[in-house]
């Protein structure tokens, strides 16, 4: 379980001098002019150009399932994943991902480290991974139309409000987020657009079934950056929507999730190191889909 959902789940202390200060100012004051809808557009349009992306990654979730006979008792688990993942989306698809995972349960904290390579090859999306757990690499086969490379870079939901598929709001004032003057902006999303990031892992925890995520939302902030207009950082709490997944599946034991939080910082636009598949890894035994 643990290493399933290290494979498929693909977050800088600020400074402000006296100059800084200027600057953000003169960003409140450029501000008076843009709208959450013109905002949108020109993230969109400057995404359509982005051909790499680094993303750092920090997920938190709390499970509380119910034990005992009468269900009167609960075992709580935590899974802490932290990790970078570098995405090259056009021509080719490619990601690299470095993510450590924490699982604490019982008392007891389970550290695994994983390296991850997914490629799109022939219309097959393909996983390669190494845990610190495993010593071989493994090679699994994911559902092409399903897969974490579009989450991670996030170029999905300001194309979406660009066409009127969702909605958000501007915030007031400009944030500094990792050294950077950023508009905030909240976005009301379905979770056919960012369920994706835990999908695969809540699938796994709940028995391996389905979810259909059209069915449930959140609130995501996301910094972005004023001169750029790409995002630098996007925030979201997914409580809700796992446990409306949860709901779906056949646990025989309630599940609470008093915690799931999602916090993915982006850099490197189009400045992304190329890299190459380890021939250990291409060599895998394919472990099925």
């Amino acid at each position: 379980m643990k290493k399933k959902i290290m494979i498929l789940i693909l977050a800088a202390a600020m400074t402000v001098s006296a100059a800084g200060c200027g600057e953000k100012q003169a960003a409140n004051d450029e501000k008076d002019n843009v709208t959450f809808e013109s905002l949108a557009e020109e993230v969109a349009e400057k995404e359509e150009d982005v051909t790499s992306v680094s993303t750092d990654m920090d997920v938190n979730v709390t499970l509380g399932m119910s034990t005992g006979e009468e269900g009167d008792g609960t075992l709580e688990t935590a899974v802490h994943l932290t990790g970078t993942v570098d995405a090259f989306i056009s021509p080719d698809i490619k990601t690299k991902g470095d993510m450590t995972m924490e699982m604490k349960m019982l008392g007891m904290t389970l550290p695994v480290k994983t390296q991850q390579y997914i490629v799109v090859e022939d219309g097959k999306c393909i996983s390669y991974a190494q845990s610190d757990e495993q010593d071989d690499w493994t090679r699994t086969e994911l559902d092409v139309n399903d897969n974490i490379i579009q989450s991670q870079s996030d170029l999905k939901v300001f194309k979406a409000v660009q066409e009127g598929k969702l909605t958000g709001t501007l915030e007031d004032a400009v944030e500094k987020v990792e050294n950077k003057d950023c508009y905030v902006v909240n976005v009301q999303v379905t979770g056919d657009y960012v369920g994706n990031i835990i999908s695969q892992a809540i699938g796994e925890l709940a028995g391996g079934g389905d979810v259909d995520w059209s069915k449930y939302a959140t609130t995501v902030k996301y910094y972005i950056d004023v001169n750029e207009k790409l995002p630098v950082k996007m925030s979201a709490d997914m409580a809700e929507m796992v446990a409306g997944a949860f709901e779906e599946t056949d646990m025989g034991a309630e599940v609470q999730v008093p915690d799931c939080t999602v916090d993915i910082t982006f850099s490197n636009y189009n400045n992304v190191e190329d890299f190459q598949i380890p021939e250990e890894a291409k060599n895998a035994e394919n472990t099925g889909e």
